[in-house]
């Protein structure tokens, strides 16, 4: 990444008024990596059930969740959902998604950034994620950056149920 791109892009924790365009990039980015092989219909009911206002508001300002936002040239393009578990004590990236277009400008990789620096916060060592098995390119991407993926299991959007692999990242602070 260029020291160019790099300061066109800017990561920071989304608000409310960021939750349409959450909402416009996660259906966007589904629709183009996931219809080869979850029907269109099975993703609108995951979208419609779990990207609600309601449901992204909730990490704005909780105390173990966030969101955060990427821009470029004040035009939202990726974000992130995270979140800490007390309950099992680690730190999830529930979400990831980079419209498309900007996939490979490195706006991923400052969006885990960002999301790492508050595991750190939250006491945690680690990231952990799932990704479905047919997403090839994401599931290479964590690999490459050092993701180890530890187990498999299902996971259901709308009525469609795929494998999803669970892995996790030590973090470098």
């Amino acid at each position: 990444m260029t020291s160019e791109t790099q300061q066109k892009i800017i990561v920071r924790q989304w608000t409310l008024a960021d939750v349409p365009a959450v909402q416009h990039i996660a259906l966007t980015t589904w629709l183009a990596t996931y219809s080869s092989f979850i029907p269109n219909e099975d993703i609108q009911a995951f979208f419609d059930t779990y990207y609600t206002s309601g449901a992204l508001g909730e990490f704005c300002n909780a105390e173990t969740k966030r969101g955060f936002i990427a821009e470029m040239e004040s035009q939202a393009i990726g974000f992130a959902k995270t979140h800490f578990s007390h309950d099992d004590n680690k730190f999830y990236l529930n979400s990831l998604y980079v419209l498309p277009a900007h996939q490979g400008k490195g706006i991923g990789s400052e969006l885990l950034k960002r999301s790492e620096e508050f595991a750190l916060t939250c006491g945690a060592d680690a990231v952990w994620l799932g990704v479905m098995n047919q997403n090839v390119a994401a599931l290479a991407w964590y690999k490459r950056i050092g993701f180890e993926f530890v187990k498999e299991e299902p996971f259901t959007m709308g009525k469609t149920t795929v494998n999803h692999l669970i892995g996790c990242r030590k973090i470098n602070p």
